[in-house]
């Protein structure tokens, strides 16, 4: 597999912790290499939505979650 460029990002509040992860991925990658990454990509945060949803203020003081962007770098987008 090849290796991608990662941006992190955090933003915190009082009682929530974001890690934003942002990948981009290479022109030569083939369509459906980024559309089996899109698709993991939404499992893996509508699991971390599920458990945000269940947590309340009160006993959370810190909330990790993977929102990985997938961009085609050199696009211009």
């Amino acid at each position: 597999m090849k290796k991608h460029s990662r941006l992190i990002v955090y933003v915190a509040s009082e009682t929530v912790f974001y890690c934003f992860t942002i990948k981009w991925i290479r022109k030569e990658e083939t369509a459906a290499q980024i559309k089996k990454l899109n698709e993991t990509n939404a499992q893996t945060n509508s699991k971390y939505a599920k458990d945000k949803r269940r947590a309340t203020s009160g006993d959370v003081d810190k909330r990790e979650l993977d929102l990985s962007i997938y961009g085609n770098l050199g696009s211009g987008s």
